[in-house]
């Protein structure tokens, strides 16, 4: 089964992703989307943050790359306790949660009108 998020196709261009670009490269966003698809797949959107161990994951050699997109362009937040998570991927499934939540329940609604009849 597929996981999904929703991203603009001009995300690219965003102020912090341009300047994450801007230093490092196209590889730096390969990261930076290789990072919100392993956030996406994590219980509450937020992993431990321990940049060997992310690169690993990510099958990204350049450790030093990788630690420069969490820390440097304010795309993530890093917590006290060592949890990375991107506040933009968080309230882009949040929207994306409450809409599936509304039609969960539109869709009840329609069954149990349905079956009383």
């Amino acid at each position: 089964m597929f996981n999904y998020f929703i991203h603009p196709s001009n995300l690219q261009k965003m102020d912090q992703v341009l300047k994450m670009r801007m230093s490092e490269g196209a590889a730096g966003y390969g990261i930076f989307m290789m990072l919100l698809e392993l956030l996406r797949d994590s219980n509450n959107y937020t992993t431990a943050y321990d940049p060997s161990v992310l690169a690993w994951a990510l099958h990204e050699p350049d450790i030093t790359k990788l630690t420069k997109v969490c820390e440097n362009y304010g795309l993530f937040e890093i917590s006290a306790d060592k949890q990375i998570c991107c506040p933009w991927l968080t309230a882009v499934m949040s929207q994306h949660e409450e809409k599936r939540r509304k039609l969960s329940e539109a869709g009840k609604r329609s069954a149990a009108v349905k079956a009383a009849k």
